[in-house]
């Protein structure tokens, strides 16, 4: 197992053919270290992310994660490593409204070839009581407000103990004490060796392991 669990060189990114989203970015990122993103928006932030979870092809550059190289073009290739390495927090939550609070946080489990487990279980509770959701593991995503689904969306991505954990604004509709109780389990996870990839506009967000990076001009640079 590599140190550097993610190293991207000069990456390439357009959508027109014009202009360059993401332009010679270089990024690596070693195991258990936290990474904040900030920057103006439509600068790329999300784009960088769905790269990084292996969602979306690049023009150019290399990826390469946990020391083996990304085949950008067969993605495909990589669906068992995303499902069992990469939890993804999108900023729309992604959860299946006619599903529970419940279901949708082991939903991860059905593309996975990994078995739900007792230890999954116990888990399962962890999060939810630590989260604030035990109250409403049998409720329907679909009347939950944004913040209940965007803390279903954080335990949902925790709950398998990946490498790597992708958030895209996970605070975003979160008071303050809920914000609290969601970077606390982020740290706890980080603990165990958990990388994690945030992007967010709250640049003071009190990760632990923390080092901040800002992206502008297509590449990032030092906050």
């Amino acid at each position: 197992m590599s140190d550097t669990l993610i190293s991207l060189r000069n990456i390439k990114k357009s959508y027109d053919g014009i202009r360059y989203v993401l332009n010679d970015l270089c990024l690596d990122v070693k195991n258990g270290e936290n990474i904040i993103i900030t920057g103006p928006s439509g600068c790329g932030k999300s784009t960088l992310l769905n790269i990084l979870a292996l969602l979306e092809v690049i023009d150019s550059g290399e990826y390469f994660f946990d020391g083996k190289k990304v085949n950008s073009r067969h993605l495909n290739r990589f669906a068992d490593t995303r499902a069992k390495s990469i939890g993804f927090i999108f900023q729309s939550y992604g959860l299946i409204e006619s599903l529970s609070v419940e279901d949708n946080i082991y939903m991860p489990f059905l593309y996975s070839s990994e078995k739900m487990s007792k230890q999954t279980d116990n888990y399962m509770d962890v999060l939810l009581d630590e989260l604030n959701l035990k109250e409403l593991k049998n409720k329907k995503a679909s009347l939950l407000s944004g913040g209940e689904k965007q803390r279903v969306a954080i335990a949902r991505a925790i709950l398998k103990k990946p490498r790597l954990i992708i958030a895209d604004e996970p605070s975003g509709n979160l008071d303050y004490a809920n914000e609290e109780q969601v970077i606390s389990a982020f740290n706890r996870i980080n603990k165990t060796g958990t990388s994690i990839i945030m992007v967010t506009h709250k640049y003071d967000l009190k990760l632990d392991n923390c080092r901040k990076l800002i992206l502008t001009d297509g590449v990032l640079h030092d906050a």
